[in-house]
Formats: structure tokens, sequence, C-alpha cells
């Protein structure tokens, strides 16, 4: 007996079509071959011209750099993204830019000897705040301003102290004690010891020293410096010193000051001057006997 079947079972031809290319990402240590426009490679290895572990893209022509854009990025860390800064070349280092306009930290960790430090940290419009407190007792903030002036106090268990620091002066507080340093008040005190003026003069009536840092300019006043002379000339030895305190040409400027001086000859005589804030002049007493044995050599700032 014959079995027939009663309906009809129709075949159709199907052409497998052609395959795209792939996506994601290819990882080698190798420069992929048979590249596809807009391939991206993620180079594993090593190899000249490239950067170890970055993205590129296959532009047609050249493997290129490639960068991600995104209007916004929520994470629960950013601890993952790295910058790679590459070979140092010339005094320059090869890295990435971070833009924004906030940045803030809170933050707690644990000091040697299992103090715990509790802070906050705020970057923004070109300032910086750092707040902070200890369970050992410590607690403060320092402040960065966008001009660059930095403020910083801190409580250690009611002992208090602060500092300001701006390009011009330094202004300390602390055990009880205020004071400020200038750039003046430093100048001042690099310039100690420096040499003013040098010479070999009697400071007679008709001598007059203008030394090249006025005394108000210097830290205390001028030291003046006399040598024994004899035979027409200076000797190196016995010398003298004599120290002129600035409130004199504040105070007393141009007044006569009697300085004792002893000699080549062992004597002890007085020079004549006269003292204001930019000069000294001498007397005529000054190159006459004994007081010829002494000579002016050199005035330095003290």
């Amino acid at each position: 007996m014959a079995i027939k079947a009663s309906n009809t079972i129709t075949l159709i031809r199907v052409d497998d079509g052609q395959d795209g290319d792939p996506t994601g990402v290819t990882e080698s240590a190798t420069v992929p071959a048979n590249p596809y426009s807009g391939m991206l490679w993620k180079c594993t290895g090593t190899l000249a011209g490239y950067q170890q572990n970055a993205i590129y893209r296959w532009n047609g022509s050249e493997w290129e750099l490639f960068f991600f854009s995104a209007a916004n990025i929520q994470a629960e860390t950013l601890s993952a993204i790295t910058a790679d800064l590459g070979e140092v070349t010339a005094g320059t280092i090869d890295g990435v830019d971070i833009n924004g306009s906030k940045f803030k930290n809170d933050y707690q960790y644990t000091e040697t000897g299992g103090t715990t430090r509790t802070g906050k940290l705020d970057i923004s419009l070109g300032s910086m705040r750092n707040e902070y407190s200890s369970t050992s007792g410590l607690e403060g903030f320092f402040y960065i301003d966008r001009d660059g002036n930095i403020i910083s106090a801190k409580n250690n268990n009611g002992q208090q102290s602060q500092y300001q620091l701006t390009p011009d002066t330094l202004t300390m507080t602390g055990l009880g004690y205020l004071g400020s340093i200038t750039s003046k008040y430093a100048s001042q005190i690099n310039s100690v010891g420096n040499k003013l003026w040098s010479g070999e003069w009697f400071v007679s009536a008709s001598q007059t020293i203008t030394p090249s840092i006025k005394m108000s300019d210097c830290l205390n006043g001028w030291v003046l410096e006399w040598r024994g002379y004899t035979n027409g000339a200076s000797i190196d030895g016995d010398y003298n010193y004599t120290y002129i305190p600035k409130i004199h040409g504040a105070a007393h400027s141009g007044a006569v000051m009697s300085v004792w001086v002893v000699g080549y000859n062992g004597a002890s005589f007085r020079k004549i001057i006269y003292v204001t804030d930019s000069n000294l002049k001498g007397h005529s007493n000054n190159a006459s006997s004994p007081a010829n044995t002494s000579v002016l050599t050199a005035v330095y700032a003290f």
C-alpha cells in the first residue's frame, strides 16, 4: 500500500552573506595583521612607537591613539584610572590632563602609633583647603588661596600656632610669640657682613664716606674697621672696630661722635666723625698726630 503526503514542502536555497568586521578591542603584543578601518587594538607588548596598554584605532592608513569621550561617568572609584607618563625626554614627561571645577576628598587613616586622623580636602576655583582632626587631640587646617598665599593653623591639645605666608611676608605665632619676616628683613639678614666701602682714609674734614647701603637698610647698623698706619701706608694689624647703631642715624643725624682708637704706636686717641643715615664725615684733627697712626679701611653692614 502506498502513502501519499497531503501537504507540500517547499525548499528555499539560502546563500551565506559576507561576514562583517568583528567588534570590540583586540588585545595583542604585536601589531594586528589585516586591520580594518575603525579597528580597536590594545597594545599589550613593548613596541617601539607605541605605548604599552594603550588603545589604538586604525584610521585606514595608520594606528592612532584612541580617546573616549563621554558626557558623564558614574563610578564607585576612579582608582583604576592611571596616567602613562611614558619616557622622560629633554626634561619633559608625557602624560594626561585632568580638567574639572572641583575636587573633594574626605579621608581617614591611621598614623604610626595608632592615632587616627580624619580630614576633608577641597580643591576648587583655584584654591585649596584642608581641614583635619586627630584622636591625639590635634586639629587644624591649611588654606592656599588663588594668589598663592598660605594660611596654616593648628591646635595641639591647647597649644595654638599659626603661620601666614605671602610672597613678601612670613608671619608666625606660637608659644606666646608673634613675629614676621619680610623680604626687606631677609635681605638685611643676608647683607650682614657685606663690605659697603673700602679705602685708606684718616677721615679728615674734607673726606666724606658714603657706604653702598644706608644704615636704615641694614639689620642693625654699620661697623667701621680701623687699621694701624705708619710710613705712609696701613698695616695688617692694630685693628679696631666701631659699631654705629642705626638708631644714631635716625635720632642724632649729623651729631658729633667720638670714636676711641688705639693706633700703630700704641697710643689711644679720639677720632671725630659726623654720621648720618647715608654717610659719615671726618674732622681735621683725625689727620694730626697721634690720630694719624690709624686709618679707616672698611665699612661693613651689621
